[in-house]
């Protein structure tokens, strides 16, 4: 029989030698962790041989100020969150209602007329807009004449070069503009839409215009609706 203090370590009945798994406590330590600790290391510290008091506080600093950075940021979060409230709030208020909006496309329905603003930086003596399919072939082209430094109102009739309506859809348009020495005139062109809706598809609120999706950000006017 083989005796106990040869082969076999001798441990209380019903007691496991503790493992690195078990000594396994919370990562974080957080300031009044922090406070209790350096409260048990002052009073079990060595009267010979005291903690540096400039060390500590300069602990103590450092929690202090990441405390007020961590309620900063709470408050932050919380301010975005009510702007972001707001902005929605605000958006739905414009269902219904026409917006003026820095685009170039067009959601045309068949048989009706779209309207555009077209913003010149200087005086024209020939102005076009040549207005495209969701192809990018042109269908047709409005010939403006002489136009004045500054912006006005076209209208497309909804009709092609041959007279007929335009199939509905999605079109784009651009401007094209000369001087009296046939040299460019800088141009920008607007247009007037209908909200129906609201959309978070994509992550963020976007004003629904028919096919269109309209960012807050590029409503320049807002209208009460002519229909």
């Amino acid at each position: 029989m083989n005796n106990i203090g040869e082969n076999y370590a001798l441990r209380p009945f019903g007691v496991d030698t503790p493992s690195t798994q078990d000594a396994q406590g919370n990562p974080d330590l957080g300031k009044d962790a922090f406070l209790k600790l350096m409260m048990t290391q002052m009073a079990n510290q060595d009267p010979t041989a005291p903690q540096d008091s400039q060390e500590m506080a300069s602990q103590l600093a450092q929690f202090s100020t990441l405390e007020v950075m961590q309620q900063t940021n709470e408050k932050l979060d919380a301010l975005l969150m009510a702007q972001a409230a707001g902005n929605q709030t605000s958006m739905a208020n414009l269902i219904g209602k026409d917006i003026k909006i820095n685009s170039s496309e067009l959601n045309h329905l068949q048989g009706e007329a779209e309207n555009m603003s077209i913003l010149l930086e200087g005086p024209a003596k020939e102005v076009t807009v040549t207005i495209k399919n969701e192809a990018g072939v042109p269908v047709r082209t409005l010939h403006l004449g002489t136009q004045g430094k500054g912006s006005f109102d076209v209208e497309w009739d909804g009709l092609d070069d041959d007279g007929n309506p335009a199939p509905e859809g999605l079109y784009s348009f651009s401007v094209g503009a000369v001087d009296e020495n046939d040299e460019k005139v800088e141009a920008s062109a607007n247009i007037v839409a209908h909200v129906d809706g609201m959309s978070f598809e994509n992550g963020f609120p976007e004003l629904l215009c028919g096919d269109l999706r309209i960012a807050l950000e590029n409503v320049l006017e807002i209208l009460e609706a002519t229909s």
